[in-house]
């Protein structure tokens, strides 16, 4: 800041010199540098800076067109109509020149404050005291109203100008002193850092240090259930999102997985939020000699990869008792299906091959294929705490193995060539996808099965693309969850697939919709808003009279209520109760259910 204020004082004490050796020069021609002046130093601005930033424009177009005086209303025409503008102020220089602007409904007041020779000058700096009864203002509140610009006087403007040039030689000594004293400012602050830090890093060992512990220190703080060994991921209070890694040769990368082109390394992270690489090191609890950072450093993505898919192809089918099935409720029948969803004997995961888009040089021409880039692990007991056994804000569901892509599914004996595929289905979870083929009776032959794993990267991006020219005959199926994040998922690749149709659950995924569905006793194909709603309100009911009447009901009504309650089996409503609370009603019903139980407990030892 210390360093922009500084060049703004020199071109304004170049720009002052200039017009004090030409001080024969026309109004006209000054008036270009007077406004060159004002404009380059105005420091505070609020929401009329947009109108405001036209006024050089306008007077001086329109000076050399002999049309100021129209320019001067057109401007403050603008001023008038810029969106919120109240109490705007700008300031020239400290005292050297001021216009102020306030606005009351319709009215405007603008009080233009300049420099004169009729202002006091104490200790080297200029006052704004009159002396007797002298007029030390040029323009003294200018006050009109939108239709009413007629009011305004150019030639008071033009006088101001006048005023400006007589005193020119006295504002020259007052800009060089406040640049001086910037100078030893910034003097003073070198030598207290250079006692801060011992060793100032060059760029070459800044981009080493460990980025993540640097913006720990600067507010960011890691969302734990979406960081691995080799990525952590951090956000803010203002949402800023990045992923963080350890390359191989010690650099530490970044990439924000909502913005491709926010991504690099410590320099590119601050040039893309307006600020200086030193200016994360200037925090005084920071010393880069002892920062240490968790991430673990990737060899290559190639070396990763390979292991990943090596681990993976060493893996059985999934089988027939799997979590999918017992937990999710997923068909046995439509597992058998995919030779290509495997199994972690150890712990039981899930795993589902990724692919990333890779180019090859065939002849004189380029070929594209989709190739395993690695696997994603669906684990049958997400984790809760890390290997130090601190708690995770929110339990690790999957994990990601090799790099990154789009998971892909095709079942045994499907199509060969994509243009033969009838659909595809995109979801959040390969789960969700399985999940959305069983609710709507897919053709697994024709389908592809696909999943971003809840984010789109822009590998992902490119095997969308992939997928949308190649597969020119599918019915493309965006099957986001139905929150505000799928919806902005559902836009981001509606960009790359104009043509995809969304298709959204009824309640929060389609993997809650088979699950809570098949709990109500429904089969897949009878799934719906009205059938599972039904039930749910029916029960919801029935416990809202009982909670209700209970203390008012003879005994033997009681006891019939009670036993027509515990028929609907409570345990099971209480198993799915935090997927379906979100439902209208449903919050409430528990809430008396929990009341309802403790009544007839009570009731129950009593009469032991």
């Amino acid at each position: 800041m210390q360093k922009e204020r500084e060049e703004k004082l020199k071109g304004q004490i170049k720009t002052l010199k200039e017009i004090s050796a030409k001080k024969s020069k026309s109004q006209k021609e000054v008036i270009k540098d007077y406004i060159g002046i004002f404009y380059s130093n105005i420091y505070n601005t609020t929401r009329g800076w947009e109108a405001i930033n036209k006024f050089p424009e306008y007077i001086y177009k329109n000076v050399n067109e002999n049309k100021a005086e129209n320019a001067f209303k057109e401007t403050l025409n603008a001023i008038t109509k810029a969106d919120g503008v109240k109490n705007l102020q700008l300031a020239l220089y400290k005292n050297m020149c001021s216009l102020e602007v306030s606005k009351d409904k319709d009215e405007l007041t603008i009080n233009i404050l300049p420099l004169s020779s009729k202002y006091k000058f104490e200790d080297g700096k200029i006052g704004s005291q009159r002396q007797g009864n002298d007029e030390a203002i040029t323009l003294k509140n200018l006050t009109f109203h939108k239709n009413e610009m007629d009011k305004i006087n150019y030639k008071n403007f033009t006088k101001e100008v006048d005023n400006f040039i007589k005193n020119i030689d006295k504002y020259i000594p007052l800009v060089e002193k406040e640049l001086n004293s910037i100078k030893k400012e910034e003097v003073k602050s070198k030598e207290i850092n250079s006692n801060k830090v011992e060793i100032q890093p060059n760029k070459q060992n800044l981009i080493e240090l460990p980025l993540d512990e640097i913006l720990i220190k600067n507010g960011y703080y890691e969302k734990r259930n979406k960081s691995s060994r080799n990525y952590k991921t951090l956000t803010n209070d203002q949402d800023d999102t990045i992923i963080i890694s350890r390359q191989s040769n010690g650099h530490y990368l970044y990439f924000n997985p909502n913005d491709d082109s926010d991504r690099g390394n410590i320099y590119n992270f601050t040039k893309n939020r307006g600020i200086r690489a030193n200016d994360l090191l200037s925090s005084e609890n920071i010393d880069i000699n002892k920062l240490k950072s968790s991430v673990e450093s990737i060899t290559t993505i190639s070396q990763s990869s390979r292991k990943a898919i090596e681990n993976y192809k060493n893996l059985e089918q999934i089988a027939e008792n799997s979590f999918l099935t017992t937990a999710r409720k997923i068909s046995p029948e439509i597992l058998k299906e995919f030779n290509d969803l495997k199994q972690d004997n150890k712990y039981g995961n899930a795993v589902v091959p990724s692919y990333i888009c890779k180019n090859y040089s065939y002849k004189d021409s380029e070929i594209q294929l989709l190739i395993q880039a690695g696997s994603i692990s669906y684990l049958s007991k997400p984790l809760t705490q890390d290997t130090q056994g601190k708690l995770y804000d929110k339990p690790i569901k999957q994990l990601c193995n090799g790099s990154k892509g789009l998971e892909i599914l095709k079942a045994n004996d499907s199509q060969k060539n994509l243009k033969d595929f009838k659909n595809i289905v995109i979801c959040e979870s390969m789960i969700d996808t399985l999940s959305y083929c069983e609710l709507k009776g897919l053709n697994l032959k024709e389908t592809l099965l696909c999943s971003t794993n809840g984010q789109i990267t822009s590998s992902q991006k490119e095997v969308f693309k992939f997928l949308n020219e190649k597969a020119v005959n599918a019915n493309i199926i965006l099957g986001f969850d139905n929150d505000k994040k799928g919806k902005e998922f559902d836009v981001i690749a509606k960009e790359i697939i104009p043509r995809a149709t969304t298709d959204k659950a009824i309640l929060k995924d389609f993997s809650d919709d088979l699950v809570i569905g098949k709990t109500l006793g429904l089969k897949a194909n009878e799934i719906s808003k009205e059938s599972l709603t039904k039930p749910l309100n029916d029960f919801s009911k029935k416990v809202e009279y009982l909670s209700k009447k209970y203390e008012f009901l003879e005994p033997q009504a009681k006891h019939e209520r009670v036993k027509e309650l515990f028929g609907y089996n409570i345990p099971k409503f209480k198993d799915i109760a935090p997927k379906i609370q979100p439902l209208a009603g449903m919050r409430d019903c528990f809430k008396r259910l929990k009341l309802l139980e403790n009544k007839i407990s009570n009731e129950y030892s009593r009469r032991i």
